[in-house]
């Protein structure tokens, strides 16, 4: 599913489905996805981060333990 834009439109996909696992942008268009992400951690479902902003040691609980990739990243990396 996807790609999805916003947290709202990810969000509405999720309130009827749940993905095997996820790649999420750490921006959106209305805000970070950490909304998102924590509604993936609260269902298991795992996730990674692909971002063209660099990790941070002090990232949100909720993005601690997830993959993070920077943009751009070659197709066998994401896969």
């Amino acid at each position: 599913a996807g790609p999805f834009m916003s947290n709202a439109q990810a969000l509405a996909w999720l309130g009827n489905a749940t993905p095997d696992l996820a790649v999420l942008d750490i921006m959106l268009a209305d805000g970070t996805s950490l909304q998102v992400a924590r509604e993936l951690k609260s269902r298991g479902v795992p996730f990674a981060i692909y971002s063209g902003l660099p990790p941070k040691a002090d990232r949100p609980p909720e993005l601690q333990d997830v993959p993070w990739l920077e943009k751009p990243a070659r197709r066998e990396t994401l896969a």
